[in-house]
């Protein structure tokens, strides 16, 4: 029984704000997916945002600082800063649609997260990090345009490379990616790209989703030790990472560069192969 509680049409998208069993949804265009989802007495949400909470202790950083590109209206990270102690983590956030971050302190609690452990950036991800000469311990990529489609600008090896820049020794990239199977050109081909980047590269998958997360480091990364570093109540979120942890073979996969990186029709291609299948 959703109810809409608000909508807007900002240069980027049709934006809507939906309530649904006390939980909070934002959607863009006609979409059926979530881009970002909230209960008001909770962080969790039972689905792909609670898996990432638990991936800046991944860092040997005492105090990580992490870098969402794609903010939305914030559901993770309100999930990061509220399963830590106060002040043990800092995170900023890049979305390029003012509109949705005015939604996100409307609706959802984008204000309601400490001013000192949360900046939030109105910006194109890819110049945001071109801009700044700040470093982060994890770098999250969550940006998708019109609901389905990575921009390909931040699927490129030049991408990859400028995000590198950005990572402190042993820092992570996280990256999302939507893809029905291990063997979608899409995931294979952004795996690729990410591999010629960074010598340690890991995926997980999030059970009943099309979510696949990729998880890279210039160092090996360090999954039991993550444990001793992360509050007690992330142990259960962090042991469904483990158990969906897996390699996955990159070979058939494209290297996406700035000159080449046909994202939306591989997106296409996919989702019209799934729904065949």
């Amino acid at each position: 029984s959703e109810k809409a509680l608000a909508e807007a049409e900002s240069p980027y998208q049709y934006i809507q704000i939906l309530e649904d069993h006390g939980a909070r949804l934002l959607r863009f265009n006609e979409g059926m997916a979530d881009q970002s989802e909230e209960y008001p007495d909770t962080p969790y949400t039972g689905r792909y945002w609670d898996t990432v909470y638990p991936l800046p202790n991944l860092s040997k950083a005492e105090k990580p600082r992490v870098l969402i590109l794609g903010l939305a209206t914030g559901t993770i990270a309100r999930g990061i800063i509220q399963t830590r102690p106060p002040g043990s983590v800092h995170v900023t956030g890049v979305e390029i649609d003012a509109q949705v971050v005015t939604f996100g302190r409307q609706f959802f609690s984008l204000d309601k997260l400490p001013k000192d452990q949360l900046e939030i950036v109105i910006e194109d991800a890819r110049t945001f990090l071109q801009r700044t000469d700040e470093t982060y311990d994890m770098i999250l990529v969550d940006a998708y345009a019109n609901q389905l489609y990575i921009p390909p600008h931040m699927a490129s090896q030049e991408f990859f490379t400028l995000a590198k820049s950005r990572l402190n020794p042993g820092g992570i990239l996280v990256a999302n990616v939507n893809a029905p199977l291990r063997t979608s050109p899409l995931l294979t081909s952004i795996v690729k790209t990410i591999e010629t980047r960074f010598p340690y590269v890991d995926l997980y998958h999030v059970p009943l989703s099309w979510n696949r997360v990729i998880v890279a480091s210039d160092q090996e990364i360090d999954w039991e030790g993550a444990r001793s570093r992360m509050p007690e109540e992330l142990g259960p979120v962090y042991a469904g990472v483990m158990n969906e942890r897996g390699d996955i073979d990159s070979s058939t996969g494209t290297i996406l560069t700035d000159d080449r990186a046909p994202v939306e029709l591989m997106t296409d291609a996919m989702i019209f192969d799934a729904y065949r299948r």
